[in-house]
């Protein structure tokens, strides 16, 4: 990854990882989550709570990052915040929409905006700012929700 600041593009490399054959032993080990945040601390603590759920997290800077990722590999759950440079949040629930293999990734939006998605494929909202075990438990009904599991 390259880039330091807020102006400067980031670059990063996608390995694409088939993660179609893992087996799931708990409800956050093996589970993907593409992590879509700006904020660079944000980004940084949301994984670290996504990683000490268990889950295995992918971040994404931007919106282009995100898009790329998902092409490329689709993730169990997106955590995607709504402002972000190049292409928006609105844009991407919008290009999930329009795929049918797309379509059913569950979205935890997480924004510190005033105004949530309406009519639109999102799972949860969650408005900034949030503490770690809300994030991961958001998480983990989403996901259980997705599984036809029911809470514990």
């Amino acid at each position: 990854m390259t880039g330091t600041g807020c102006c400067e593009p980031v670059h990063v490399v996608f390995s694409p990882v088939n993660y179609s054959h893992r087996v799931f032993e708990n409800m956050g080990k093996g589970r993907l989550v593409l992590l879509v945040e700006d904020d660079a601390d944000l980004r940084e603590f949301f994984k670290m709570c996504l990683r000490q759920g268990g889950y295995d997290v992918h971040v994404a800077a931007d919106g282009m990052q995100a898009l790329a990722f998902i092409d490329s590999v689709q993730p169990d759950l997106i955590v995607l915040d709504l402002r972000l440079p190049h292409v928006s949040g609105y844009d991407i629930l919008d290009e999930l929409e329009a795929h049918e293999t797309t379509r059913k990734i569950p979205v935890v939006v997480v924004t510190g905006s005033t105004a949530l998605p309406v009519n639109r494929n999102v799972s949860h909202s969650l408005r900034k700012p949030i503490t770690s075990d809300r994030l991961t438990e958001t998480v983990q009904r989403c996901l259980a929700r997705r599984r036809g599991e029911t809470d514990s």
